[in-house]
């Protein structure tokens, strides 16, 4: 009897161990895989984040009241003002890019996020996150054409009443979004990237 005790003994204990490497390597691979899936919720909701931001920073710019401290022009900043179509111009500009500084900043993020997005879910993504920023430079041109109709001396600048209206809506913002096409636009764009991210958003540990 004592003879089968041993080989028995081996035999429990080569099982055991097998088993045991193999628990092992169950529990390692479903480790690795909540740690990716946490990695991946994580940015996803960062990138979410960040593209919320640049849309609230580009609807600051758009934000139609501009408060005098927002034009204050400093002695450091040139020679006096010509006249006072000069010092409405450059009272409009300076507001203008105080507000476009939360842009950049928001814009700065985004890109940095972007190079953990294309590695870990390719450029797909990433060029649709950029697509955000023809709002951004649409925005900007039509500040632009603001200013520089303040500066002509044609009636209107030499433009239409259609072509003024339009930089009108586009540079300010409106009460009922239902009626803002540009923040229409954007947010149908961003709609495109919340219906990406959301799967990454569910798989949170």
């Amino acid at each position: 009897m004592e003879v089968w005790v041993s080989p028995i003994k081996d035999v429990i204990v080569a099982l055991a161990a097998i088993i045991g490497a193999g628990v092992a390597v169950i529990g390692l691979s479903t480790w690795r895989r909540q740690l990716q899936g946490t990695a991946q919720y994580e940015l996803a909701r960062r990138l979410l984040k960040e593209v919320y931001q640049f849309r609230e920073a580009l609807q600051s710019v758009r934000f139609p009241f501009i408060a005098l401290k927002e034009m204050e022009l400093s002695d450091d900043e040139g020679p006096p003002p010509a006249n006072d179509k000069d010092r409405r111009h450059r009272e409009l500009a300076k507001a203008y890019q105080n507000r476009y500084d939360r842009v950049y900043d928001a814009r700065n993020a985004l890109e940095a996020t972007l190079l953990e997005v294309e590695v870990l879910w390719g450029a797909e993504l990433v060029e649709k996150v950029r697509k955000l920023y023809s709002w951004d430079g649409e925005l900007y041109a039509a500040i632009m054409d603001h200013l520089d109709t303040i500066m002509s001396d044609a009636p209107r600048g030499g433009r239409s009443l259609e072509d003024i209206r339009r930089t009108r809506e586009t540079i300010n913002s409106r009460g009922n979004r239902k009626e803002d096409k540009f923040l229409s636009g954007l947010q149908s764009d961003i709609q495109q990237i919340e219906m990406e991210l959301k799967p990454h958003l569910k798989r949170a540990v």
